[in-house]
């Protein structure tokens, strides 16, 4: 019986990719385990797992197939993991059972889906508040918003922030900013263009924002198509607008340059778990505008200044307010280095981490 067995087939997204990168590496060694994925992908981030310890699996995340597999390639094990919400639904050979739930988005947002979607998301959701035998959460915000799309009692639900990894502090490149288009000062977005993401207000606000800094670009770094629900407004408003780069993938090295030489990152979202390219950027001494939502205080606190994610003159304006002032813009910086120091570093992630899985085995 190995000791956990740890679903990684979204090692490469975004956002959940990102944390796995961040902990599989880190149990790989310390633990017996088998890891669900590919072997190739996981190799690529995990560069001292063996080839024996990774169980090929390909079938796609929300599948059926996925469910009616699940019970005959997970190995038996003290502990299943899955770092989403598509837990197990059948009997699996597991004593215990540990989900990670970033967000609990299509219950919070059941309209935007359609009726497969939203019967999906309830009765998978139910499943893993029923079936885990401890749910690990990203924010206070997301464990407040699980207790209230279920019954759990808040001590089966442990808060654990998001962290820099390793890969945070490889030698950054020599930046190239023409090969990407980049002739001017810009802003950064990251994350992909799904419509809670909000890039559609940011995107008419670097408009008004263009009037009075002519030169300015906007960089998107993540997915412009090829993902579940885009945001075709979005798409179609930026073909009418210069100025507005969409990278698609970029290497970590490239994006840790694209990180350093921006002017402020902008995180217009209406609804995140945590918000991870918040302590990216505090880590690399740019100003971090964001949304007044909830979680974004709660990551970035005083290293932030919000703006109404609905009004894109406010965007706007406070975009404005960081260029005119470099004093502004140290002091948001050096508030920054300081929540990071204090509250993101990768040893606390890590050891909070092992302490749920100790108990559990």
């Amino acid at each position: 019986m190995v000791d956990i067995v740890f679903d990684a087939r979204m090692i490469n997204n975004s956002g959940i990719g990102t944390y796995c990168q961040a902990i599989l590496p880190e149990l790989i060694g310390k633990y017996d385990c088998k890891v669900l994925g590919d072997f190739d992908q996981i190799k690529f981030h995990v560069p001292h797992i063996s080839f024996d310890s990774v169980v090929e699996f390909n079938a796609g995340i929300y599948s059926i197939k996925e469910q009616l597999l699940y019970s005959r390639v997970i190995p038996e094990c003290k502990i299943f993991w899955t770092p989403h919400y598509n837990v197990p639904y059948f009997e699996i050979r597991a004593n215990k059972r540990l989900a990670t739930i970033h967000d609990v988005y299509p219950l919070a947002h059941l309209d935007e889906f359609n009726f497969i979607q939203k019967l999906y998301a309830k009765i998978m959701f139910n499943k893993a508040f029923q079936l885990s035998d401890r749910i690990i959460t990203v924010s206070e915000f997301s464990k407040s918003e699980i207790i209230k799309y279920s019954s759990l009692s808040r001590n089966k639900i442990e808060v654990i922030h998001n962290a820099l990894s390793d890969k945070n502090h490889l030698s950054i490149p020599d930046f190239k900013e023409d090969a990407l288009g980049i002739t001017g000062p810009y802003l950064l977005f990251v994350g992909n263009v799904k419509p809670h993401k909000n890039l559609i207000n940011l995107v008419k606000a670097f408009t008004i924002v263009k009037e009075k800094i002519p030169d300015i670009q906007l960089v998107v770094i993540g997915k412009k198509e090829g993902f579940i629900r885009g945001d075709k407004e979005v798409l179609n408003l930026t073909k009418d607008i210069d100025g507005v780069i969409f990278t698609g993938f970029v290497s970590s090295e490239m994006l840790q340059s694209i990180y350093i030489n921006s002017k402020a990152l902008v995180m217009p979202s209406l609804y995140e778990g945590f918000g991870y390219p918040i302590i990216e950027g505090m880590f690399y001494n740019i100003p971090i505008l964001a949304s007044n939502i909830e979680v974004f205080k709660e990551v970035a606190m005083d290293a932030a200044i919000y703006f109404d994610p609905y009004n894109e003159k406010d965007i706007a304006d406070k975009i404005l307010y960081i260029f005119q002032s470099d004093k502004r813009r140290k002091k948001l910086i050096d508030h920054g280095q300081i929540r990071v120091e204090d509250h993101f570093k990768h040893e606390r992630f890590v050891s909070e981490h092992l302490n749920i899985v100790n108990k559990l085995i």
